[in-house]
């Protein structure tokens, strides 16, 4: 478990998910395309979607 940069917020997720398997698996199952993705992140939560190993058009810097 990982604590974010917030007093008494905690993000629980499933072991090896995260907001970067998260936005591939419903671009999958929405059958859209990576690259009409975007992702936006202002916390350490965030970096995994950022440095994703796949590139969507726009991505914002932390």
């Amino acid at each position: 478990m990982k604590a974010g940069l917030m007093t008494n917020v905690w993000e629980v997720t499933q072991k090896n998910h995260t907001k970067a398997t998260g936005i591939q698996f419903m671009c999958s199952h929405l059958h859209a395309d990576i690259e009409d993705c975007f992702a936006v992140g202002d916390s350490e939560n965030d970096l995994d979607m950022l440095k994703a190993p796949y590139k969507m058009k726009r991505q914002s810097p932390i």
